[in-house]
């Protein structure tokens, strides 16, 4: 899988069957609905994309586990702020959910540079926003 190719969409549900749908963290896999990669001439792919934990790493990494294309007609001139983004050889994610340790539900913003020549696909935590309202 080439690294422009690299991200996937899942629809995870939590304990109580409530549907989730943006950027989400669970159990050391992070769920990404759907991601905007550049393509060149200000036109993304959209794909879903699903990464794994990688425990122990410093900086926190998540390695590239699964990825789908949503759909084969690019999205030219789109409006991405807001949006999950994957650019520049980076991955920027305004809004992820998580669950603290008292079960709340938090959201932070992410940047996640890729680590080139590593296989399978890694990306590092490079700066993390929040929590977020």
């Amino acid at each position: 899988m080439s690294t422009d190719n690299a991200l996937v969409y899942i629809i995870e549900y939590d304990g109580i069957g409530e549907q989730r749908r943006g950027p989400f963290y669970k159990n050391g896999t992070l769920m990404l609905p759907s991601v905007l990669v550049a393509t060149g001439n200000n036109c993304f792919d959209s794909y879903m994309a699903k990464l794994e934990f990688i425990a122990l790493s410093n900086p926190i990494a998540f390695s590239l586990i699964d990825a789908q294309l949503l759909s084969a007609v690019p999205n030219c001139n789109a409006n991405i702020s807001n949006k999950s983004v994957y650019q520049n050889n980076t991955l920027s994610l305004p809004n992820v959910g998580v669950f603290d340790d008292f079960n709340n539900y938090v959201v932070y913003g992410a940047e996640l540079p890729l680590v080139p020549s590593v296989n399978p696909i890694k990306f590092e935590l490079s700066d993390i926003r929040g929590p977020l309202e």
